[in-house]
């Protein structure tokens, strides 16, 4: 039987089935997390996924992000959901470049029209590492971060070029696995080093904003102590309490928003069920 397309409410019905059970995995193991950038402003916004997205971020303090990785092999058992993001033998195979976790929906397939991702209907989990005291070699790391990041969207974009380019890509992405575990050392490394009481979503907010932007949108750590649960999709899920302070270091005025031409879907993919 041919896999079915999805149309775009089924495609965030498949998301949201994905979310859920990440959230009973947590719950059943006691492990804390917050919804995490448009997801969070979707459900404090709109309740649900802001109309014009069509993905899901979750973000993690370390310890539990570590335990997650933990129950991968457990999780994988039931095969509906696979983790990635954690062994170099898997993500040779699959072709898993990122730094951080996603948990995918194994009962679809997502057909991606420019980049060589392959995988389902995902989660992204994001690692929130602690801040360390010295700033300087904090913006040194986050630096060495985007520099591997951009080779790594590089090497992972399907482009028509000439040849010599197609062959510097294709170079690039040969060393792809390599990067990415650098990139998650360097994340494990800020755990080991005297720290604030600050946290961090360092490996997720380098892919865009400068290196004094990421230390900026750091938050304090006692955000954490007391989780409250917010609305999405006609369920309830976790976030930080102090959710309208980090969407407005985030997002700046975050109630407002964004003008008609600019609520467009970025995400270029096709969904299907197996």
């Amino acid at each position: 039987m041919e896999p079915k397309k999805l149309n775009n409410k089924q495609v965030k019905e498949a998301l949201l089935e994905t979310l859920v059970y990440f959230d009973e995995i947590c719950k059943r193991y006691d492990l804390k997390y917050t919804l995490d950038a448009g997801t969070l402003l979707g459900a404090v916004r709109h309740k649900g996924f802001i109309p014009w997205d069509d993905d899901i971020d979750v973000a993690m303090p370390y310890n539990d992000y570590k335990k997650l990785i933990h129950l991968s092999n457990e999780i994988n058992k039931n095969g509906r959901f696979v983790i990635h993001g954690y062994s170099k033998k898997i993500s040779n195979r699959e072709r898993y470049i990122y730094p951080y976790l996603k948990l995918e929906n194994n009962n679809t397939i997502a057909n991606f029209k420019t980049n060589k991702d392959r995988g389902g209907a995902w989660v992204d989990i994001f690692p929130l590492n602690k801040v360390p005291i010295d700033k300087n070699s904090y913006l040194r790391l986050i630096k060495k971060l985007k520099v591997d990041y951009r080779l790594l969207f590089i090497a992972n974009r399907k482009v028509k070029e000439n040849k010599v380019k197609k062959s510097i890509r294709s170079l690039i992405y040969l060393d792809r696995n390599r990067m990415r575990d650098r990139m998650i050392k360097s994340i494990d490394r800020l755990e080991k080093l005297p720290s604030t009481n600050y946290l961090s979503e360092t490996i997720g907010n380098c892919m865009c904003d400068t290196a004094e932007e990421v230390f900026r949108k750091k938050f304090p750590v006692k955000w954490f102590d007391n989780l409250i649960s917010l609305e999405f999709e006609s369920h309830r899920f976790c976030a930080i309490s102090e959710y309208e302070k980090y969407l407005t270091m985030q997002y700046g005025d975050w109630r407002k928003l964004p003008p008609i031409e600019e609520r467009v879907n970025s995400h270029e993919f096709d969904l299907y069920r197996k």
